[in-house]
């Protein structure tokens, strides 16, 4: 999958909607929120919704958004962290849990005076364990970030502030 090109989508209906220049770590928490989202639809599962994948999802156009807007090569990034990733657990629980543990590394490593390379190899870690819960859940990444990404240009900014 070609990251790159959805981030670039993405990248400009953020910019449209006027939300880029926020803070880095309002950025992170905003990422951290999408985690719980996503965390919240694997504990409460509705029958026949996609609301999972679609939480995924965000989590990955949050990302990608930051990674693109600091010219990270999203691609090159998942492929070179991708292989780093290993797993413990054997359930969607554990999985979140191990989500929120490495979570914890990218929210300190943006915690000094500039983003250096941990951070953003600690926050394309992220993004491989989220492309990898959608594998081990069958989920589209793909089809569900292009309907998202449709759904977004939609639905506007809703009024909402960043």
């Amino acid at each position: 999958m070609k990251f790159n090109k959805y981030a670039k989508l993405h990248y400009d209906w953020v910019d449209e909607m006027g939300w880029h220049g926020t803070p880095i770590m309002a950025l992170i928490a905003l990422i951290g929120s999408e985690i719980g989202e996503a965390a919240y639809e694997a504990l409460n599962p509705i029958q026949d919704s996609n609301n999972m994948g679609e939480e995924l999802a965000d989590i990955c156009l949050r990302i990608m958004d930051l990674f693109y807007s600091h010219n990270v090569d999203i691609d090159k990034k998942v492929a070179e962290v991708s292989p780093t990733i290993t797993w413990i657990s054997q359930s969607l629980e554990g999985d979140f849990l191990e989500l929120m543990s490495d979570f914890r590394h990218v929210v300190n490593s943006a915690r000094h005076e500039t983003l250096e390379d941990d951070f953003y190899n600690y926050l394309g870690g992220i993004l491989c364990r989220v492309i990898d819960i959608t594998y081990r859940n069958n989920i589209d990444l793909e089809e569900t970030l292009k309907t998202k990404i449709e759904k977004n240009k939609v639905r506007g900014n809703k009024g909402r502030k960043i």
